[in-house]
């Protein structure tokens, strides 16, 4: 990986952030032989080449239900890797296996929560989060027993004060949905809604537990996080006041995608570290894919039809 033999030379990289991207790739090599396709392009995503996921999900054939489904959320997380959540919610969407499926519900949710607390007005935002509600209902329908519906939608209506009393409802449910589950949580989506719902609630003690865990799954399993987990891991350790595991995280979320590295860049401009921002600069360069850029500019320019389009031709589905 081009990004490994640049930064590995970088004192000033921490280096435990250094030992779980290590890891990261340890897990990759030593996987790649006997993992599935979809596992292998679920790393690719993970490593910062979402485009490589895509063609390996494109040439990967299937007629089963849940390997349809399971292509669809992966493709989506590319889409959102590549900065386009919504084209990712419009993919989900549209998918005919979307009434059916807890899961597909479930990524859909996330993206409009994610669109949501991303929105650029008031209106966008309540658009969006009142669809994520919606579809997070329509996964409790399906699939009343598992957690991860019922922690995202808590963390969803815990900082509206006329909501307080029903996000503790679902949050309740969420806990014992967990206390049936006979397996270890590895989901870091659901960690990061439990430690936010008891941070807007005022239970810090109880959202400081919380980060622990997701501490600790990072720590002992950094190959289940992404960038977007080791970066909020570190919006959360920056609340609590904690700049060292706040830079460490930034740098891990920066060594797994280089060209999506912004944050940690104006972190170090804004404190007079521009050789670093100059070098990551640089690092960015050589790791950073045109054609991600070029699909980018294209869904920008396009509109209705033409959007479409695009999306059927880079991700091979119909629209």
């Amino acid at each position: 990986m081009v990004a490994w033999q640049i930064a590995s030379r970088l004192k000033w990289l921490r280096a435990d952030a250094l030992a779980k991207y290590r890891r990261i790739l340890d897990h990759f090599h030593t996987s790649q032989h006997t993992a599935s396709e979809l596992d292998l392009a679920e790393m690719h995503i993970k490593l910062g080449e979402p485009l490589k996921g895509i063609e390996i999900i494109r040439a990967f054939k299937t007629g089963e239900t849940t390997t349809t489904i399971r292509k669809q959320i992966l493709l989506a997380r590319a889409l959102w890797s590549m900065r386009m959540p919504k084209m990712g919610a419009y993919l989900l969407f549209n998918s005919r296996e979307l009434d059916a499926s807890y899961d597909l519900c479930l990524e859909l949710a996330r993206l409009n929560y994610i669109l949501g607390t991303n929105a650029s007005t008031p209106l966008q935002a309540k658009e969006y989060l009142e669809a994520a509600s919606s579809t997070l209902k329509h996964c409790l329908r399906l699939a009343p027993h598992r957690p991860e519906a019922y922690s995202l939608h808590a963390c969803i209506a815990a900082p509206y004060a006329e909501w307080r009393d029903l996000a503790l409802d679902f949050y309740h449910r969420f806990e014992e949905a967990v206390f049936m589950m006979e397996e270890e949580i590895s989901d870091w989506f659901m960690i990061m809604d439990a430690f936010y719902f008891n941070k807007h609630m005022g239970r810090l003690e109880e959202a400081q537990r919380w980060l622990e865990k997701l501490q600790h799954l990072l720590k002992r399993c950094p190959w289940l996080g992404d960038r977007f987990a080791f970066s909020a891991l570190a919006h959360a350790l920056r609340r609590l006041g904690n700049e060292a595991l706040y830079e460490e995280n930034l740098q891990c979320a920066w060594l797994l995608y280089p060209s999506k590295g912004g944050e940690l860049m104006r972190a170090y401009a804004r404190s007079g570290r521009f050789f670093r921002v100059a070098r990551m600069l640089w690092i960015a360069y050589r790791c950073t894919d045109l054609r991600e850029y070029r699909w980018r500019l294209a869904f920008a320019k396009a509109k209705g039809s033409a959007a479409k389009q695009l999306l059927a031709d880079l991700t091979g589905l119909s629209f």
